[in-house]
């Protein structure tokens, strides 16, 4: 079965900024992702200094991680079967494996500044591309969008289900959620350092 990317940002050099998939994953996969994401602990976010954001004047949410078990190999498997598909179409970039996965909770008054997901441990592990899986039905939250910071016009998608994948290296925030609850599964698609 082929899938089709319905949009994407136009890029005159290189790929484009961001795809997203609306639909990807049915009501059914999104209340299982969810499952898994609120049975683990819980922990205040922390900025890629590793430590929590100061006075949550960067960062403010909660997460848990999702590793690779028996619950959640069918979710790794189908996010890099779409993640493989739109590499090809898209980003063709040298890629080899997505990181543990980031289950995020934005509550009201949460948010996540401006900031960039680059991340080099070492010269096989640089991020590439970052994804974002919508948890929540958009009419359950007010503010919480996720926004590119592109020059374009670049509010995404907020439907239940639909992925968005985008270059690491792009600037990107969470606006502080006014009301209600977001939920997210966030990753990032490491390969060897660009060349």
């Amino acid at each position: 079965m082929q899938q089709k990317f319905e949009w994407h940002l136009k890029s005159d050099d290189g790929p484009p900024p961001a795809v997203y998939y609306p639909g990807s994953f049915s009501n059914e996969e999104v209340d299982k992702i969810i499952m898994l994401g609120d049975i683990l602990p819980k922990e205040e976010a922390q900025t890629g200094t590793g430590s929590p954001s100061k006075g949550h004047e960067i960062r403010k949410t909660t997460l848990s991680f999702i590793p690779i078990t028996e619950n959640s190999e069918w979710l790794f498997r189908k996010l890099t079967d779409i993640i493989n598909l739109a590499n090809e179409e898209y980003f063709k970039f040298n890629i080899n494996k997505i990181q543990t996965l980031q289950y995020s909770i934005y509550n009201t008054g949460d948010f996540y500044d401006v900031h960039i997901d680059t991340q080099i441990n070492n010269f096989n592990d640089t991020r590439k591309i970052s994804f974002s899986l919508q948890l929540t039905d958009e009419e359950e939250y007010t503010g919480g969008d996720l926004v590119l910071i592109t020059g374009v016009n670049s509010g995404l998608s907020r439907k239940k289900g639909t992925l968005i994948l985008f270059i690491s290296m792009i600037g990107h925030q969470v606006t502080r959620v006014t009301s209600g609850t977001r939920r997210a599964l966030v990753g990032w698609v490491t390969g060897p350092s660009f060349k």
